[in-house]
């Protein structure tokens, strides 16, 4: 990992291919997936900062991500 990154970078960063994974299982494409992610950073990053403190940043990613993902198959419905 880069030090340079912040904290919520490094955050994000750490729990990406894990994230990856997950969108992708649900949407079956790359560049949904991608997008996605996409979604999840701006949502990440706009939250950090603010309180309360996520005390389990893995599980609140996951929970932007899959929500972030089911928006995108809602569309297809």
């Amino acid at each position: 990992m880069d030090d340079d990154q912040d904290p919520v970078t490094r955050e994000f960063v750490r729990y990406r291919n894990l994230l990856f994974s997950i969108v992708y299982d649900v949407l079956g494409s790359v560049m949904d997936g991608e997008d996605v992610l996409q979604e999840t950073w701006l949502a990440w990053a706009e939250r950090s900062g603010r309180a309360p403190v996520v005390d389990n940043p893995r599980a609140y990613l996951v929970r932007i991500a899959v929500n972030q993902a089911s928006t995108v198959t809602c569309r297809w419905c």
